[in-house]
């Protein structure tokens, strides 16, 4: 997992910089909530929902992409580990989606405040639950560039 704001992170391999240069062009200022292609390996989400409460989380990971996560306004908290024991079990890897989810909240994993600009990113190993609240349930929107990294 990687943290910082979006003007200024870096993280290499050509996939990831496509991503962060399309980040940086800020473009997805003007979209709305959405799906859109920006290369072969890469493509962006714009989300829009009200964040919920820690024991409606779940874990979740990725086999194929990592994800570059940035919430454009609200706050919202995430949690993240590489430690299975802490993300329990897995319900079933839906290679469609590629996504796995896993169990609920464990005090044991990081915490990460997500405020406006602030990016985290997500590899494989990392297991994550985002969209928690940070204090009260809030709108949120959040964008999401996936890159393929297997």
């Amino acid at each position: 997992m990687i943290v910082g704001n979006y003007k200024s992170i870096k993280v290499a391999g050509a996939a990831f910089e496509k991503a962060l240069e399309w980040l940086k062009a800020e473009a997805w200022k003007e979209l709305p909530a959405g799906r859109y292609e920006i290369s072969e390996d890469v493509y962006a989400m714009v989300q829009e929902y009200t964040s919920k409460n820690t024991a409606d989380g779940r874990f979740e990971n990725h086999h194929l992409y990592a994800d570059v996560q940035m919430v454009i306004s609200g706050n919202e908290m995430m949690y993240a580990t590489q430690d299975p024991s802490v993300a329990g079990k897995g319900e079933g890897y839906q290679s469609g989606n590629d996504i796995e989810f896993f169990g609920g909240y464990d005090s044991k994993a990081s915490a990460v405040f997500m405020e406006p600009g602030q990016v985290c990113v997500l590899f494989p190993e990392d297991y994550h639950m985002p969209c928690m609240e940070a204090g009260k349930p809030e709108a949120i929107r959040k964008l999401v560039i996936k890159v393929r990294v297997a």
